[in-house]
This record gives structure tokens, C-alpha cells and sequence, in this order.
């Protein structure tokens, strides 16, 4: 299960474990190609957070699908 959320300059998705096994996910993709993940650590009482681009972001999630090797993936702009 996951929520979407548009503001001015972000776009928030945050994912949650259907089984609730693990923290929730909170994505926030900005204008300028940022990527934050964050997942509130209960032990540590504070949310640990990555920043990467839109391109690893994009690279991850292309490579569920993909065979073992080196790829590079190509965006296209329409």
C-alpha cells in the first residue's frame, strides 16, 4: 500500500509494508532530480535518509527486471 502526495516543488510517495514487517518507506523526488529516502528506525528513535538522483532511482528500479551484468539505461525526454 502506498500514498501519493503533489505539492509545489515535491512529490511525496510513501510506502508501507502490507505486512508490517518493516518501516515505512517516505520517497520525496524534487524539481531539481534530489530523490530522499527516509525509514524512521525505532531503536534509534530517528529516520535514517539517502539523497540520490532521479537516474539511480530510475536504474534500481529497472533492475528488478534484469539479468545478472553491467547495463546503463537511457532515459528518454519526450
Amino acid at each position: 500500500m502506498y500514498t501519493v502526495e503533489f505539492n509545489h516543488d515535491t512529490t511525496t510517495i510513501i510506502s508501507m509494508d502490507d505486512h508490517d514487517q518493516f518501516g515505512d518507506i517516505e520517497m520525496t523526488l524534487t524539481n531539481n532530480g534530489a530523490v530522499f529516502l527516509a525509514q524512521y528506525d525505532d531503536e534509534a528513535g530517528s529516520s535514517d535518509m539517502i539523497m540520490i538522483s532521479h537516474q539511480q532511482l530510475m536504474d534500481v528500479v529497472a533492475s528488478m527486471d534484469s539479468t545478472e551484468g553491467l547495463f546503463r539505461l537511457e532515459i528518454r525526454r519526450d
